[in-house]
């Protein structure tokens, strides 16, 4: 029902977005090896990359964000919810947490390889609840989204440029007109999101990843609400590793 905005501007054009996913226990793709990151980010010079924005304004909506993220050990703590009373008020809420800062310079064999690309592995443990109120002749609307979302900008350049970036949908629904409320999991389930980078030879660059949650709910004369939790008392959510190929 509303248009999606992105949790970072980057203000400038990047290549054209490619995304993939694969279920756990399937084979990722492979090819030579430039850079990898894994726990303990902190030891690649990694920092917390967490944030909540509420795209509209919230009116008398009641919202709620936790973040958190572990660098000596990838593990992410998420929550994000919504919830509307009787009174006019559709906000959507966002709420990330990952990392950024991971930073690598641009050697002639990595300007030697054709056609690079960031691979990123997590395991996640995420529930998307969605309920809308009963009543007539009101209506109630919520709505839920889960995605991982990544980015390479140029560190060289002025301004500095993305030079890559991909988002992989992981769930995503809605309730209207007062349907049966609707309660989703996944619990230790392996994603992967892989998107094209442009690399120049000599350059510095700066990675960043993150799990992204968004919920939504309005109330018009019903009441509505949508929550998404990841990790936590729920089973694991970790960003396993991070691979330049």
């Amino acid at each position: 029902m509303s248009a999606r905005l992105s949790a970072i501007a980057l203000g400038a054009a990047f290549v054209a977005i490619v995304v993939s996913g694969f279920a756990s226990g399937a084979s990722p793709a492979t090819g030579p090896v430039l850079f990898t990151y894994t726990p303990s980010y902190a030891s690649s010079g990694g920092s917390p990359y967490l944030g909540s924005h509420v795209v509209m304004s919230p009116g008398a909506n009641t919202l709620h964000g936790v973040h958190a993220f572990n660098l000596a050990s990838g593990h992410a703590v998420q929550n994000s919810s919504s919830a509307s009373g009787k009174t006019n008020g559709n906000p959507i809420f966002q709420v990330w947490s990952g990392v950024t800062n991971l930073t690598f310079k641009c050697t002639a064999s990595c300007a030697a390889v054709s056609g690079p690309s960031v691979k990123v592995v997590w395991k996640l443990s995420w529930q998307a609840s969605l309920y809308d109120a009963s009543c007539y002749p009101g209506t109630g609307y919520s709505e839920v989204s889960l995605a991982l979302d990544g980015n390479v900008v140029d560190l060289s350049t002025t301004p500095r440029a993305a030079v890559g970036q991909g988002r992989l949908a992981i769930y995503h629904d809605e309730l209207t007109l007062a349907q049966t409320p609707v309660v989703t999991s996944k619990i230790d389930h392996s994603y992967a999101l892989s998107f094209p980078v442009t690399l120049t030879h000599g350059n510095f660059y700066r990675v960043t990843e993150y799990v992204q949650a968004e919920t939504q709910a309005g109330g018009y004369g019903c009441g509505a609400r949508s929550d998404v939790a990841v990790g936590g008392p729920l089973g694991p959510a970790v960003l396993e590793s991070i691979t330049v190929l």
